[in-house]
């Protein structure tokens, strides 16, 4: 039997929620834009439920989805889960829901936990669709990374997390639970759900041929090209690889740097000045190319295909459990990658999920940090073709685990199995 056949049998329709799903760039788009190919490959019926502020140009790539979720993942809500709960109702009033309809919220937390248990809990189990919900990280961000690090933080977040899942424990069993693919994540997960959690794979949208990005200006003709990609977020080491590349390399030397610095949020004032310091330094370098500006999902396969190695100097305390979707596609494209000890990176190299070299991240001397990962750097220039081999071996697990028909298939089997 076909895996379409085999969907189409266990599910009438697949509602996908991304509370976060409002620009045309990010990883909302990635999981949103999958969903509508297993749509079109497999003629199964999904429907992309986006933000209500989401952007028209997401729109007309996604002709089946239904602006309903009011507001993000992690952002503020007066009213608790109350404005999410509304939301599942108008959105249940509209398609009706029924028992063999499967509802995916891709992105989740405290208020999306209650704000389900609620609508399950005023709905007939007769009538209720199966809801899966998947989950990211386990404490949400804060104005100032550091915070996450704390104690009373995370004692805090967990606490809520635990009275958000004994609500919804006590609805009933159409209601499941996945992590990425982190099993330290997923352990901490079951620890405060009381409950079985399942993982699911990350996803990723198959870039489109007719779309086009000019990567000739990120070239760096004659350097191996070393890129820091997506958010620059302090608990991501973006200051820690701009202070490597003035510290440990010469402007004219073999290695060319491609820097996207979006979103620079969880920084303290100080570290702020030096990034802002730095950058200003960093745009003078003729071996240095800045991108600041998000970009389309087919733009930035473009891009990560042009470099030659990934680095992800993150944070251990944010990253030990954290699964990175970035590291995956980097893998995915068979680029060697520089990581930091002490984070799920790091243990899925061990593992023979990637290649490259893990740095030395010493939490109590930024010093030793910065020469460490010009080393490591230094150690993948040495050794940069042995590392593409490796590379191109070990991304095939990745390419076929990380698709959208597993992490379905997933979902249909735990309900298959109750």
């Amino acid at each position: 039997m076909s895996p379409g056949r085999r969907f189409e049998q266990m599910v009438k329709r697949i509602f996908v929620i991304e509370p976060g799903l409002i620009k045309m760039t990010g990883h909302p788009i990635q999981y949103a834009l999958a969903f509508q190919e297993l749509s079109y490959s497999m003629g199964v019926e999904v429907h992309i439920i986006p933000n209500r502020n989401v952007d028209r140009e997401v729109l007309a790539r996604l002709p089946s989805s239904l602006p309903a979720i009011s507001r993000t993942c992690f952002q503020f809500a007066p009213d608790g889960p109350i404005t999410f709960y509304h939301d599942l109702c108008q959105l249940d009033e509209s398609c009706s829901f029924t028992q063999d309809d499967l509802v995916i919220v891709t992105s989740c937390y405290t208020k999306e936990i209650e704000g389900i248990s609620i609508f399950a809990h005023n709905k007939p189990s007769s009538c209720c669709p199966k809801i899966a919900m998947n989950f990211h990280q386990l404490f949400p961000p804060a104005t100032v990374s550091s915070m996450l690090c704390t104690r009373e933080y995370q004692e805090y977040w967990r606490g809520q997390l635990r009275s958000a899942f004994n609500l919804v424990r006590n609805v009933h069993t159409n209601i499941g639970f996945w992590t990425t693919v982190s099993e330290a994540l997923n352990e901490d997960y079951r620890t405060v759900a009381g409950c079985e959690v399942g993982m699911l794979p990350f996803l990723f949208a198959r870039p489109e041929h007719h779309y086009t990005f000019e990567v000739s200006k990120y070239q760096l003709p004659g350097k191996l090209k070393l890129a820091f990609l997506g958010d620059g977020r302090q608990e991501k080491g973006l200051l820690l690889f701009l202070n490597t590349i003035h510290n440990c390399f010469r402007p004219n030397g073999h290695l060319g740097f491609v820097i996207q610095n979006i979103d620079t949020r969880g920084y303290n004032m100080v570290e702020l000045e030096a990034l802002n310091a730095l950058t200003f330094k960093t745009r003078l370098r003729p071996d240095t190319v800045i991108i600041e500006k998000p970009l389309l999902p087919e733009a930035f396969h473009n891009l990560i295909s042009a470099v030659d190695v990934v680095v992800l100097p993150y944070h251990p305390k944010h990253y030990d459990k954290r699964a990175s979707m970035l590291f995956a596609q980097a893998v995915m494209h068979q680029k060697p990658v520089v990581v930091s000890s002490g984070t799920w990176m790091a243990e899925e190299i061990n593992r023979g999920n990637g290649s490259g070299v893990i740095f030395d991240f010493v939490v109590s001397c930024w010093d030793t940090t910065i020469t460490n990962l010009g080393k490591a750097i230094l150690e993948l220039q040495s050794n940069i073709e042995l590392y593409r081999l490796e590379a191109r071996e070990r991304s095939k697990h990745y390419q076929t685990f990380h698709t959208v028909e597993r992490y379905l298939q997933t979902i249909l089997d735990y309900y298959e199995q109750r």
